[in-house]
Formats: structure tokens, C-alpha cells, sequence
């Protein structure tokens, strides 16, 4: 009996190739946003637990939040226990030797490159001015060369449950959730290539934690001259522990802490206005950070 040949052929081996090349190219985005799925689980949980470590932090200190002379997160140590938990697998910015203390907490050595809290804390809406957990800052001594932020009796934030306690940035040093340091690391030119795709793990006063959908663009008076801003304008009150007091810009200081972002002494809750009005149109085609405008423009997408 004549022994049959049996193989495949050339056209059945490439179709094969081709369905395993269509299941790939299927398969490989899904894989992606899986992992992208647990970095942001990882993300809120870790900042949900940071702003919890802030309420008991605040029931020890007699009803106040923690000053603001460096780092925010030294102070709530004892209740955190590991920096690792100040982190976020989205924030892939490390810093060096200037940052010997996270060293000493963080698991890397001082004067290496160490990696960066992913959350920052809210100092309020417009940089170092106050109107968040914290009073305006100042230097506390003349000739010395430190500054300092006071915190604030928790009585004076109206609503717990709408005010930031901490959130995503990519601020470095100071780790300031105000919307004019917020993007100090961020080289991008559109809302879309920020991290979660632009919608930010918050986590407020009251404990609980949420997703907050943001926008960004150019700005003079910004951090590498850009500034991100909760999407809905009622939510840009967020940043206020009291929404009717106001937010005095600072004058006659020393120069390092006065800004120039384009917006005067303003009601805290009226800025999201003022930012819709003044900072809300597109930024035209081509506009770099170094032609950015005074009142700020936003990113087309």
C-alpha cells in the first residue's frame, strides 16, 4: 500500500500566521488596559489610605491639619508607616541626593535617584496663597531662608466631603496639589496624554476616594508654564476648605513666594469662574510653553 503524505501547506501555514497576528492585535490592547486597570486600582486604594492617615492624623493634633515647612508626608509617618504607600505605578519621576529623605523611607539610598510621591497635597487652588488645608505661606522669620504653611482647625472646612485632601500631580519638589503646580514635570501639549487619561485620583477630607476628570493647558504663572483644572467648574471648588473665603494674592513678600498667575484676591469659590472666563479658551494651533499667555488657554484635546 502506497504511504500517504500528510503536511501542511504553504497557503494554511500563512493563514494561520494571520489568525494568530489578528488575535495578537486583538488581545495585546486588551492585556494593556487590564494593567492600566490595576496601576489605577493600585493608585486610588493608595491614595484613599493617605487620606485616611490624615484623619487620624488630625484627631492627634487637636483638630488641625499638619503644617507645611518641607514634605507634607513626614508628619503622617506614623500613621502611613511606609512611603510606598505615597506611591502610584502611573508616576515614574524619580529625584536625587536633594531628596535624602525619602531615602531614609522610601528604600533607596540617599543620593540616589528616588521615586516621587504620586499624590500631592492640597495647599489650595492657586499655588501657595492658601484657601486648602493650609493658610498662606510665609516666611515665619525674617533673614531666614525657610518658609512655612500653617495648617488650619478642621472647623474651617465646610464640607468634608467636597474638599481635596490629596490627589494625582506631577509636582516635584513640594508636592503642591494647587492647579498652577500640579503639571511641573509634565512636557506634554494635549489633556489627553496626562496619566489615567486625564482623570485623577482624589481623595478628600472625609476619607472617601474618587476619580475627578481633569483638563490642563498653558498658563503664565504656571509650573514649567502649563496648569491643570477639574473639568467641571463646580468641582475647581474642590480645592476650597471655605468656598466664601478669600484667596489673597501675596504682595510685598519675598520674591519666591510671589507668583504671577494672572488672577487677583478672589473669592475661593468664584475662581472656577474666573478660570471658564479667562483661561478657558483654546490654545491655538502651534503655541508653545514658552509663548504662553498670562490669562492661560487649554489644550484642544
Amino acid at each position: 500500500m502506497n504511504r500517504l503524505n500528510r503536511a501542511f501547506t504553504l497557503i494554511e501555514l500563512l493563514v494561520v500566521i494571520a489568525i494568530i497576528a489578528i488575535l495578537a492585535a486583538i488581545l495585546f490592547p486588551v492585556f494593556a488596559q487590564a494593567r492600566e486597570s490595576a496601576r489605577r486600582i493600585s493608585c486610588l486604594s493608595n491614595v484613599k489610605q493617605v487620606g485616611l492617615s490624615l484623619a487620624m492624623y488630625i484627631q492627634d493634633y487637636d483638630e488641625h491639619t499638619q503644617n507645611i515647612d518641607a514634605d507634607w508626608w513626614p508628619p503622617l509617618m506614623p500613621y502611613i508607616k511606609s512611603y510606598s504607600l505615597l506611591l502610584c505605578p502611573d508616576r515614574k519621576d524619580t529625584a536625587g541626593g536633594y531628596r535624602a529623605d525619602v531615602g531614609a523611607a522610601g528604600g533607596c539610598s540617599p543620593g540616589q535617584d528616588c521615586p516621587l510621591s504620586g499624590f500631592a497635597y492640597n495647599w489650595g487652588p492657586l499655588n501657595s496663597r492658601g484657601g486648602g488645608l493650609t493658610e498662606q505661606k510665609a516666611h515665619p522669620v525674617a533673614g531666614v531662608d525657610f518658609n512655612i504653611a500653617p495648617g488650619i482647625s478642621i472647623s474651617k472646612v465646610v464640607s468634608s466631603a467636597e474638599t481635596f485632601a490629596f490627589g494625582d500631580t506631577y509636582d516635584t519638589p513640594r508636592m503642591n496639589l494647587g492647579m498652577f503646580t500640579q503639571l511641573c514635570l509634565y512636557n506634554g501639549t494635549t489633556t489627553s496624554g496626562l496619566r489615567h487619561n486625564a482623570t485623577f485620583d482624589m481623595a478628600f477630607v472625609d476619607g472617601h476616594a474618587k476619580s475627578v476628570k481633569f483638563k490642563a493647558g498653558y498658563s503664565q504663572g504656571g509650573e514649567n508654564n502649563r496648569f491643570a483644572r477639574p473639568a467641571s467648574t463646580p468641582q475647581v471648588s474642590n480645592y476650597c476648605a471655605d468656598p466664601d473665603a478669600t484667596v489673597y494674592k501675596q504682595v510685598g513678600v519675598n520674591a519666591d513666594l510671589v507668583d504671577n498667575i494672572a488672577i487677583g484676591d478672589i473669592r475661593c469659590g468664584d475662581i472656577g469662574a474666573e478660570l471658564d472666563k479667562n483661561f478657558g479658551s483654546i490654545c491655538p494651533a502651534g503655541m508653545t510653553a514658552s509663548g504662553a499667555p498670562a490669562a492661560g488657554c487649554i489644550f484642544a484635546n
